[in-house]
C-alpha cells in the first residue's frame, strides 16, 4: 500500500475573493458551532439546543444564499436547493392530513433545518483542508463527550441514583424503570439514552481513525502541515481519542453501537478494494480480528445484560422488542397508505396496535419505516429517487476513483464509513428525529458529496453563468427570515408550556394559568396546553367548596378543543368522560371512555368500567 500522501490539488483554482471567503467562514462556523452545541447538548433532551439549531441554520442558509447567488449563478444554486429540499417537499405532502398537527409542524422545521444544513455547505464549498477543520472539530466534540461519560460511570451514576432515590414527586414505576437502568452502569452523558451515544461514537469513529493513520504516518494532512514539530503529539491525541470512543463504546452496552462500527469497518474496506487502494491480502487478518471481537463483544455483552440474543420469546430482548415496533410500523402503513398518519406521530397511533402496555413506545427504532408509516406513499417515492441519484453518483465516482489523491481517497472513505454507520444506527433507532444525530449525519453527508466532486472548489471565472439578479437574494433571505421567525414563535409557546408546568407543580396555579395562555396564544395547536388549563381549573375548584357546573363547564370546553387538536391521544377521551359524567351527561361520557378503550385497548385502567 502506497504511503499516505496529503495533497489540496482537489481544489484548482485560488479560491474566492477575500469578502467571500469571510461570508463562507462565518456561515460554516455558524453551522458547526449549532452542530457542536447539540452534540454536547443533545436537542432531543435540551429545548434550547434544540432551537438553537432550528434557528441558526436558515439564517447561516440566508448569508450563504446571498453570497452564493452573487459568485455561482442562479442556475447552481437552483439546483442545490432543489435537491436540498426535494425530501422535505415530498414529506411535507403528508401535513395536511396529519392526525396531530402540532407534532408534524415541529418535525416538519427539524426536517428543513436539515435541508439547510446539507445546502449551506453544497453552497459554501468548503475545501478538503476546510472540511478536514471541520471534522477535526467534530472529533474534538465528541472527545468531551467521551470524557463526559467516563466522569458520568465512575462518578455521575452514582450521584444520579441518589438524586432519583430522594425525589418525591416523581411516578413510581418511572422511577423503578430509571434506577434499574443507573444500576446497570450503562453510560449515556447528555444524550437521552445509550444507544443514541453509541451512534455518535460509530459515526465519529471512522475520522478520528482517519486522523489517527495520517499522524503517525507524519501526513497529518493540511492541520499536521500548520503542526509541524509536534505531529506526535498529534497523533498521541489521536490514540487517546480512538481509545476513549471505544472505552464509552464499551460502557454503552449497545448492540447496535457496536454493530455499526462492525459494518463501517466492512464498508471501508470494501470501498478500498473497490478502488484498488490496497490489496485483498492487507485486510484479511484485519477483516478476521475485527469480526472475532466483535462476535466476542456480543456474547459479553448478553450475559452482561441478563438476556439471550437468540432467545426472541424474552421480554428484554431488542431484537424481539424491535421486531414488534417494526411490525407496528408495517400495520400503520397498511391502514394509512397514502399519505401516512403525519410526521411524529407513530407514537400518538402506536397504542392502537399494541397488545401489551409495555411495547408503546415513541418511536419504530426504524427511520425508513417510521417514515414509511408516518409519510405513506410519499416516501416510497422518496426512496426510489435517492436510489436512482446514488446508483448515478456510484457510476460517476467509480470512473474518476483512479485519478484521485491519496489524502482525498482516504478523506472519502472514512465518510463512507461514517455514513455507513449512521445508515445501519438508523435502521436500529431514528437518528433523523434527534436533532443531534440527525445534524451530524447531515453534514457528513454534505462533505462527503464536496469531497466526491471532480473539483470541488468554486470556479474563478463565472462569465458562463447567468447571475441572479440583486433581488433574488433579497427575497431569500427575507423569506428564511421568516422562517426563523416562525420557528421562534413555536420556541416561545413551547418554552411558556414548560414554564406552565413548572409553576403548577409547584403550587403557583395563578401564574401557571397566565403561562398556558401565552402559550396558547402564541403557538395555539400544541393540545397539552388546553389540558394544563383544564386542570388547573379542576385544581381551583377542588380546593374550595368543589367543583360547580360552570367550572366543569369550563374544563370540558378545553378538553374539546385538545381533543380537536389530538383526536388519537386516549388520555383526553378518558379524562374527558370522567368530567361529562361529573356534569351529568352519562351517555356521553361512556361514549368518550369507550372511545378510549378503543385506542388503548391494552391499558387495563381503561377497561374498568364504571
Amino acid at each position: 500500500m502506497k504511503p499516505l500522501e496529503y495533497s489540496d490539488s482537489a481544489s484548482i483554482d485560488t479560491g474566492p475573493p477575500a469578502k467571500d471567503a469571510r461570508i463562507t467562514l462565518v456561515v460554516l462556523l455558524l453551522l458547526l458551532s449549532a452542530l457542536s452545541i447539540n452534540l454536547l447538548y443533545p436537542g432531543e433532551v435540551f429545548l434550547a439546543s434544540r432551537y438553537l439549531w432550528l434557528l441558526v441554520v436558515p439564517l447561516a442558509l440566508a448569508a450563504g444564499l446571498t453570497s452564493a447567488l452573487e459568485k455561482v449563478g442562479r442556475r447552481d444554486v437552483a439546483a442545490t436547493l432543489a435537491i436540498s429540499f426535494l425530501p422535505l417537499a415530498l414529506l411535507a405532502i403528508s401535513f395536511p392530513r396529519s392526525i396531530t398537527p402540532a407534532r408534524s409542524e415541529e418535525l416538519l422545521w427539524l426536517f428543513f433545518s436539515y435541508g439547510c444544513a446539507f445546502a449551506v455547505v453544497r453552497l459554501a464549498r468548503p475545501r478538503q483542508h476546510a472540511a478536514e477543520v471541520m471534522l477535526l472539530t467534530v472529533c474534538g466534540v465528541v472527545l468531551l463527550v467521551c470524557v463526559a461519560a467516563l466522569y458520568q460511570h465512575f462518578a455521575g451514576l452514582g450521584h444520579l441514583q441518589e438524586a432519583v432515590s430522594r425525589a418525591t414527586g416523581m411516578d413510581q414505576s418511572f422511577r423503578t424503570e430509571l434506577l434499574t437502568r443507573i444500576k446497570s452502569g450503562r453510560v449515556f452523558a447528555n444524550f437521552a439514552l445509550p444507544n443514541s451515544l453509541a451512534g455518535c461514537l460509530a459515526t465519529v469513529l471512522p475520522f478520528q481513525v482517519l486522523f489517527l493513520l495520517l499522524a503517525l504516518q507524519n501526513q497529518a494532512g493540511w492541520v499536521g502541515e500548520k503542526l509541524g514539530r509536534i505531529r506526535p503529539l498529534v497523533a498521541a491525541l489521536g490514540s487517546i481519542q480512538v481509545l476513549l470512543s471505544l472505552a464509552v463504546l464499551w460502557l454503552t452496552q449497545s448492540l447496535g453501537g457496536w454493530l455499526c462500527v462492525l459494518c463501517s469497518s466492512f464498508s471501508a474496506g470494501a470501498y478500498l478494494l473497490a478502488r484498488r487502494r490496497v490489496a485483498v491480502r492487507s485486510l484479511l487478518w484485519p477483516f478476521v480480528l475485527v469480526l472475532l471481537a466483535g462476535l466476542s463483544w456480543v456474547f459479553w455483552l448478553t450475559y452482561q445484560r441478563g438476556f439471550s440474543l437468540w432467545d426472541l420469546s424474552a421480554g428484554d430482548n431488542p431484537i424481539a422488542l424491535r421486531w414488534i415496533n417494526f411490525r407496528t410500523a408495517l400495520r400503520i402503513f397498511a391502514d394509512f397508505p397514502v399519505t401516512g398518519v403525519g410526521l411524529g406521530n407513530y407514537g400518538t397511533i402506536n397504542p392502537v396496535y399494541q397488545s401489551n402496555p409495555l411495547h408503546v413506545t415513541q418511536y419504530a427504532h426504524n427511520t425508513v419505516l417510521q417514515l414509511l408509516s408516518e409519510t405513506g406513499l410519499c416516501f416510497l417515492l422518496l426512496i426510489i429517487l435517492a436510489a436512482a441519484m446514488v446508483i448515478r453518483k456510484r457510476r460517476k465516482d467509480h470512473r474518476e476513483a483512479l485519478a484521485e489523491q491519496y489524502s482525498l481517497a482516504w478523506h472519502k472513505t472514512a465518510c463512507v464509513a461514517s455514513l455507513s454507520a449512521w445508515s445501519v444506527h438508523n435502521l436500529l433507532d431514528i437518528n433523523l428525529y434527534l436533532p443531534s444525530l440527525g445534524s451530524l449525519g447531515v453534514v457528513i453527508l454534505s462533505l462527503w458529496t464536496i469531497l466526491s466532486e471532480r473539483a470541488p472548489a468554486i470556479a474563478g471565472d463565472t462569465s458562463e453563468f447567468r447571475k441572479a439578479p440583486p433581488w433574488v437574494g433579497g427575497v431569500a433571505a427575507a423569506f428564511l427570515a421568516v422562517v426563523a421567525l416562525l420557528v421562534l414563535r413555536l420556541y416561545l409557546g413551547q418554552m411558556r408550556l414548560e414554564t406552565a408546568n413548572n409553576l403548577m407543580e409547584a403550587g403557583q396555579f395563578g401564574q401557571a394559568q397566565e403561562e398556558a395562555e401565552q402559550s396558547i396564544a402564541v403557538f395555539s395547536r400544541d393540545s397539552r396546553a388546553y389540558v394544563l388549563l383544564a386542570k388547573l381549573s379542576l385544581l381551583e375548584g377542588a380546593g374550595k367548596d368543589g367543583l360547580s357546573q360552570a367550572e366543569l363547564l369550563v374544563a370540558s370546553s378545553l378538553y374539546q378543543k385538545a381533543i380537536a387538536l389530538n383526536r388519537y391521544e386516549a388520555q383526553l377521551h378518558f379524562d374527558h368522560g370522567k368530567i361529562l359524567m361529573a356534569l351529568g351527561q352519562r351517555d356521553q361520557g361512556l361514549a368518550e371512555q369507550e372511545r378510549a378503550r378503543e385506542l388503548f385497548p391494552s391499558e387495563p385502567k381503561y377497561q374498568i368500567k364504571p
